[in-house]
């Protein structure tokens, strides 16, 4: 491997202090609801690659500019002839390179000190992304990362954005694995003065895999981010998206959907911080839950005294469609200003019957019926992908795991 620039060296020695003061995530209030396995360490968690074959990629959005991984490392991609300025690499071969802007951006916004697996992130992750827009600059191909995870691979990347004043880009990740692999990906985002980034994030593992995922957006005035994640692989999955509104006018959008079945987990944590005045925030978690399913939602909306004027909304939902699944939600209000307008709710149910009822006096099969009112709830959802393309892609694997699901439960 490429020595590592003397920088980085001496951060991984810090990280390491921090994982072996912190330990791996215990019975916090923010871990209420979620714990690993028992049996886990921290040097099981180190990065090692898998076996058997890698699963081959295919490029699924015309045009776009694509980076694929295996084990955590690049492979190959698609990287066209970029407009001026515009940098998007590997960051293997930026390290490689000693590129100052990778130091710019790393660890900048994540609290790592205070977050365990954080911490491991650095001190393992040999590759991942770095997306890097100029003033001004509307990238109009999207970039797309798929990242593939071998038998009983540990895998670690990170994924950096900066985009410079007035400038737009878009990132799409497809995430998949074969058994046991566990996946920990840090996303640091930093947007500049009226810019606009597009993230979606779709994360289909094998379902005995574990992933972790940590995303940290640190917006200036006047900028936006537009989030999406869908949820339906994993065993135990784990998301805490975290967005500081640092700028007046700020904008973030951070919105999700989980469709599980199984014993599956899966914990969406999230962190508006209004830091600044005029600033909206929106964000809308959907679950569909089978089986011996658990779904976590904790989110909680920040507002800082200085952020007068802040228009800030919540809330999750979650259709249980078996007795034995469970829904954890936890929103929460923190608001330290007086001039504010902020709502936040939790809603819990399931299929309705009239609908059933109805639908089945059209001559639909149970079995169809369900499905469609599943679709039907989770599509709200996923209208909130703008990009038509990109939602067919999220729509057409969420039905794959819905037939999943309805065969599960058609065999039990």
């Amino acid at each position: 491997m490429t020595a590592l620039p003397s920088w980085l060296s001496d951060w991984r020695i810090e990280a390491n202090e921090n994982i072996t003061r912190l330990g791996l995530p215990a019975k916090s209030e923010s871990w209420k609801y979620t714990s690993l396995p028992a049996a886990w360490s921290v040097e099981k968690l180190r990065a090692k690659p898998g076996s058997g074959d890698a699963q081959k990629f295919r490029s699924q959005i015309k045009d776009a500019i694509t980076l694929d991984f295996v084990d955590g490392k690049y492979i190959k991609g698609q990287l066209p002839k970029l407009p001026a300025g515009v940098i998007i690499a590997p960051l293997s071969q930026q390290l490689a390179d000693n590129n100052e802007r990778v130091r710019q951006s790393l660890g900048n916004s994540t609290p790592g000190k205070t977050r365990s697996l954080i911490s491991l992130n650095l001190a393992e992750f040999t590759d991942g992304i770095l997306i890097y827009v100029p003033h001004g600059v509307k990238l109009d191909q999207p970039v797309f990362m798929h990242s593939f995870g071998r038998k009983d691979s540990v895998n670690h990347l990170r994924v950096l954005v900066h985009l410079e004043a007035d400038a737009e880009a878009t990132l799409i990740q497809h995430h998949t694995s074969a058994e046991n692999a566990v996946t920990n990906i840090v996303h640091e985002f930093d947007l500049g003065a009226r810019s606009k980034f597009h993230h979606y994030r779709l994360q289909d593992d094998d379902q005995t895999a574990t992933h972790l995922t940590f995303t940290e957006t640190q917006l200036a005035e006047g900028s936006e981010l537009d989030h999406f994640s869908l949820t339906l692989g994993a065993r135990l999955s784990r998301h805490e998206i975290t967005s500081y509104l640092n700028g007046e006018h700020a904008i973030t959008n951070v919105n999700a959907a989980a469709l599980l079945g199984g014993t599956q987990h899966a914990d969406f944590t999230s962190v508006i911080n209004h830091q600044s005045p005029h600033c909206l925030s929106r964000q809308t978690v959907k679950n569909v839950l089978g089986g011996k399913s658990r779904g976590v939602f904790q989110g909680k909306i920040h507002v800082h005294q200085i952020a007068q004027k802040t228009d800030g909304y919540q809330m999750n939902q979650a259709l249980l469609l078996s007795p034995q699944a469970e829904i954890n939600a936890k929103p929460e209000l923190e608001i330290y200003a007086d001039d504010v307008k902020c709502s936040h709710g939790a809603t819990v149910g399931q299929l309705d019957d009239n609908a059933m009822f109805y639908l089945r006096s059209r001559g639909l099969s149970a079995e169809l019926a369900r499905a469609l009112l599943i679709e039907a709830f989770l599509m709200d959802a996923l209208q909130q992908i703008s990009k038509e393309d990109i939602r067919d892609i999220f729509v057409e694997s969420m039905q794959a795991k819905q037939s999943e699901i309805s065969d599960a439960a058609g065999r039990a």
